[in-house]
């Protein structure tokens, strides 16, 4: 919290994001409150007390303006209005006030009630727009967002990235069809690379938010545009499985591996193994085998996969690499061996209860 330097209001941010003016005397609000899309950490008034500025926890800072009472007659109310938003109302129609026509309107506001509009000269529309654009994502606002951006666009028709950020809102609204038309122009002007990248940042920006579904919205459009992608595919599996969809999170991760030339991923080992898909799994450290990324301990479990598949022929020869690894020569002892060179000679049997892979690896030392 924070008080004006004269000591007559107050402002507090809150953890859910709020904001409130507080007017000590009467110990009311001022207003509505404000609000940012994260906790607010910080606030602090001008100096000239006509505003204050606030910060949330991911570094978003805001500038509010104090209210104040209005004075003046309803049409000098409607002039003070249209100077403030920069936008006036025709035919029913809201529309944005050129430069020139605020300038205008200012200079008449000044001459009922000079001082009484402090701000400067506005910036020029298309600035304008893009800053509006920018607050509208920021707080969720898509129809606020699709508003400035298709105004961007007829003041910058060829710019890609307007198209790209109209084509976002779009996509979120759940309007694919005005989404797909968007991208598609932004392919046009700026190439598919382009597109991938903007898909990629966007399901970023959206995944460190755990907005898991619309994060799953664009995966799926990167996923088109790079086919062979295995980690947009693993990201999938992940966001499906945030949403509780197993079944989708499964076959993703499965398409990510047959993508992936070099990595094996744990996280689907260890799901195959809970659902004792022995087959599937044997597969799959057969893949990473081809490309040279097991580790001594992979190696260990890879024998207890094929045990447990009951494959013989592959059991022996995955035995007779870890007995050339570790020197061991009955062959009987050796997995005990390797076990003791991994995890050190005391296992407890409340660990292995724990752990599905020790549990596994215990069952194979049984037999």
């Amino acid at each position: 919290m924070a008080f004006s330097p004269d000591s007559s209001m107050l402002v507090s941010g809150y953890l859910d994001g709020s904001v409130r003016l507080w007017d000590l005397e009467t110990g009311k609000s001022l207003g509505p409150p404000v609000a940012h899309r994260s906790a607010v950490w910080g606030v602090a008034f001008a100096p000239d007390g006509l505003s204050y500025i606030t910060t949330d926890k991911d570094n978003v800072t805001r500038r509010w303006l104090v209210p104040s009472f209005a004075n003046g007659t309803p049409e000098q109310l409607r002039l003070q209005l249209e100077v403030w938003s920069q936008s006036e109302k025709t035919e029913g129609t809201l529309r944005t006030i050129s430069s020139d026509a605020w300038l205008a309107k200012k200079a008449t506001v000044d001459a009922f009630d000079p001082g009484s509009i402090s701000i400067g000269t506005p910036t020029d529309d298309r600035t304008w727009h893009h800053s509006r654009l920018i607050d509208a994502e920021q707080t969720e606002n898509w129809f606020g967002a699709l508003w400035h951006a298709r105004h961007l666009i007829d003041l910058d028709p060829d710019n890609h990235y307007h198209h790209a950020r109209k084509g976002s809102a779009h996509l979120v609204r759940g309007e694919s069809a005005e989404a797909a038309a968007s991208f598609a122009r932004v392919a046009e002007l700026a190439g598919h690379q382009r597109l991938a990248d903007w898909y990629a940042n966007c399901a970023y920006t959206l995944r460190t938010r755990e907005d898991w579904a619309n994060e799953l919205k664009f995966l799926e459009l990167l996923s088109d545009v790079e086919p062979e992608n295995w980690q947009c595919f693993a990201d999938q599996a992940e966001a499906y499985a945030e949403l509780g969809d197993f079944t989708n999170s499964q076959q993703t991760y499965i398409k990510a591996l047959s993508f992936c030339d070099e990595v094996f991923i744990p996280h689907y080992a260890d799901q195959l193994a809970a659902d004792e898909k022995w087959r599937d799994l044997q597969e799959e450290y057969a893949r990473a085998e081809k490309a040279a990324w097991l580790s001594l301990k992979d190696w260990l479990r890879y024998s207890i996969v094929v045990r447990k598949a009951g494959d013989t022929s592959e059991y022996q020869r995955i035995c007779a690499h870890l007995k050339s690894r570790v020197g061991q020569s009955p062959l009987p002892e050796k997995v005990a061996h390797v076990l003791d060179r991994i995890y050190g000679k005391r296992r407890s049997a409340q660990s292995a209860e724990g752990d599905l892979w020790l549990r596994l690896e215990a069952e194979v030392l049984k037999r």
